[in-house]
């Protein structure tokens, strides 16, 4: 009997043991549990992205659904239609619009189940003690022929939902109900799609190369994600110990003044008091600045760090000092910020433009719930950023976007 569990039937060898357990770590058992690790962190950070585009986001979670429930699928009785509901869900998060937020993906997903010969009942009737028990197979060929049937009924239903989405959004369709017409569609969609897997020759050693490339994607986001909120750290760190000894400076300084103009006689005492007062002020004047260089080496740090990073939006320009104030914002609101940039760089038509500054050229998009200002100017296939700031800062914003014009 073939056990799939080590992959030496697909490949000889076991290459991607290590990729399984980090991407899949728990997974039958938990169904979904949010960990550090698993799918769902997989697919929550490919969609909070911003320098993915759309498209690539679609992809990337079709594809990463599809191979992880070939897998599963293969190594024990697991109910993949866990999987595939998850991945509409997520599918449908991506591409939403206002209209369709709140169409009911139960329905979409019951069709499409039934288009991939999987009915509820059937998904409902798999025990969680089936999905513990490993699967055997009487051959290398029964086992990948399992494999690839799983992979392209999760790729054809990823397809066929993604389809049916963008022509919901594109149409602003808001009924929950899938028409005739929407469910011929989608079997066209399946057939097609599954006569292309079949053709393209896929391996195991495959699938796994392409599910590696969408996890070094993900791992390089989350490890960005990750400095950002080290750098903020770091700096939110420093200023507090600035601040502190900013007021005991001022608490020295005043009570320094306060002994050294006192008309009292002077004394040995106190002189030597007034004297050690001057030491402290020029010792905690000196470690201040000795902060502040570091404060504005750290600023340099990450404002080359943030330059670097914004060289992924290729239609994407920052003038003036408008980076500078993108380096200053939080790590919330520097993601909120860079979502706008994300869609201004792949689809500008879906920026949500909140007015145009009268008498220039210059248009104003918000974040983070419209408490953040970001201005900009089209220029050609560029975007130019100019300012950004807060909505207390926008009348001073607003002055001198109107005297660069």
């Amino acid at each position: 009997m073939y056990r799939v569990g080590t992959y030496t039937i697909f490949t000889g060898r076991d290459p991607f043991k290590d990729l399984t357990k980090v991407l899949l770590s728990g997974l039958a058992i938990s169904r979904l549990k949010r960990g550090n690790e698993g799918l769902k962190e997989t697919l929550d950070l490919i969609i909070e992205d911003p320098s993915v585009a759309t498209e690539e986001k679609i992809k990337s979670i079709i594809k990463a659904t599809s191979v992880t429930c070939a897998y599963l699928d293969t190594e024990s009785y697991f109910n993949t239609s866990v999987l595939q509901m998850t991945m509409v869900y997520y599918l449908h998060t991506v591409i939403k619009s206002q209209e369709s937020a709140n169409f009911d993906i139960k329905k979409l997903a019951t069709v499409l189940f039934a288009t991939a010969g999987v009915t509820m009942a059937t998904s409902k009737a798999l025990s969680v003690a089936n999905e513990r028990t490993p699967r055997e197979f009487t051959s290398e060929e029964e086992a990948w022929a399992t494999a690839l049937a799983t992979y392209a009924n999760t790729y054809a239903i990823g397809v066929s939902a993604s389809y049916i989405l963008k022509d919901r959004s594109k149409n602003k369709q808001s009924s929950d109900e899938i028409t005739e017409k929407e469910k011929t569609k989608i079997k066209e969609i399946f057939d097609k799609t599954k006569v292309e897997i079949q053709k393209e020759n896929l391996t195991m050693e495959k699938l796994f190369k392409e599910l590696a490339k969408i996890k070094d994607k993900v791992d390089d986001y989350k490890s960005y994600r990750e400095k950002v909120e080290d750098i903020e750290d770091k700096a939110d760190a420093n200023n507090k110990i600035i601040a502190e000894l900013e007021q005991k400076l001022q608490e020295t300084e005043e009570i320094y003044s306060q002994l050294a103009t006192e008309n009292e006689e002077e004394n040995v005492e106190n002189k030597k008091q007034i004297e050690n007062l001057k030491i402290e002020i020029e010792r905690l004047a000196q470690e201040k600045e000795q902060l502040k260089a570091e404060q504005d080496k750290n600023f340099e740090i990450q404002y080359s760090f943030y330059e670097e990073r914004m060289k992924i939006y290729k239609n994407i320009v920052f003038e003036k000092k408008s980076l500078k104030e993108f380096t200053k914002l939080s790590s919330k609101e520097s993601l909120a910020v860079e979502e706008q940039i994300g869609l201004l760089n792949y689809e500008p038509e879906k920026v949500k433009v909140r007015d145009k500054i009268h008498g220039t050229d210059f248009l104003e998009i918000g974040f983070m719930h419209n408490h953040g200002r970001m201005y900009y100017k089209n220029m050609g296939a560029k975007h130019h950023i100019y300012k950004i700031g807060k909505k207390t800062s926008q009348k001073k914003d607003i002055a001198t976007l109107k005297s660069w014009s």
